[in-house]
């Protein structure tokens, strides 16, 4: 590729430096005037300078009457021009073909690099999403656990809400009970002396009365302790899924975020090789 910022006058500038010193104009002399600048270009702008030097030379002799020894010596001059421009022609051929091989031989390198990676890349590829199908199958099966213990929690909370209203109504009869009782036992006070056989037959039924109601309270408050217990461990394993179903999600995202990443190195990569071509 030609060196950006060289210019032709900066070349010429050179040519004539160095003819001036009585030194060939060659694509070595002229680079080591300039200290830089690539073959390609400099030889460009010396075959530029030798043509207008020779139009500028042959605009100068018409007229003029050249003796046939320095016809020959400007023969051989330019013979010797001809020949080591032709040298550095074929130098800089050979340098050129030199760097197109080195060029092909880094693109084909490349090409190889490229199709090693877009390889690999569909590996992993296939592999993530192997991983991602899986994940969103575990994810699938979680969420429906998830929604079966929830189910449950409802079905649960349900339960406890029924045996809370008989409950309720358990300790509604007993309060009604309680105040027949207090009236019982006022009328059996103020009918004792009368009735004491009957006051002592209804204070045996009043009293199984009592028990047969609180062992009842027992078993409901028994069963109730049970049902609290039981939505407590239900509410813990939600939470528990929950949690999974969080994880799993987090690493469905890093998954897609990696093979985006990877989606964007095969363009980076397409990119740069089209632009060495």
């Amino acid at each position: 590729m030609p060196r950006t910022g060289l210019s032709f006058e900066q070349t010429k500038a050179a040519c004539e430096k160095i003819s001036s010193r009585g030194d060939n104009v060659t694509l070595a002399a002229v680079r080591a005037e300039l200290g830089s600048g690539s073959n390609s270009t400099i030889n460009r702008h010396v075959r530029k300078w030798r043509n207008l030097h020779r139009d500028q030379s042959n605009a100068s002799l018409p007229g003029i009457d050249i003796s046939e020894n320095l016809t020959i010596a400007l023969r051989a001059e330019i013979a010797q021009h001809i020949s080591t421009a032709k040298n550095e022609q074929e130098k800089l051929i050979a340098e050129l073909k030199d760097e197109t091989d080195e060029a092909t031989n880094a693109l084909e390198k490349s090409e190889l690099e490229i199709e090693t990676l877009k390889s690999e890349l569909e590996s992993q590829k296939s592999n993530y999403t192997l991983m991602v199908q899986e994940l969103e199958k575990e994810l699938a099966v979680a969420r429906s656990t998830e929604e079966q213990q929830r189910q449950s929690i409802q079905n649960l909370a349900n339960k406890l809400e029924n045996e809370q209203k008989k409950s309720n109504e358990l300790e509604k009869n007993l309060a009604v009970t309680l105040a027949q009782n207090k009236s019982l036992d006022k009328q059996l006070a103020d009918t004792i002396s009368e009735r004491d056989v009957t006051v002592k037959e209804l204070k045996q039924k009043l009293s199984q009365t009592r028990k047969d109601d609180q062992s009842e309270i027992k078993t409901l408050t028994k069963t109730n302790n049970e049902n609290e217990k039981a939505a407590a461990v239900a509410q813990s394993q939600v939470a528990s899924l929950k949690s999974s179903v969080a994880d799993l999600k987090e690493q469905l995202r890093e998954l897609k975020a990696a093979n985006q990443n990877q989606n964007k190195e095969i363009v980076s990569l397409r990119k740069e090789l089209t632009a060495q071509h």
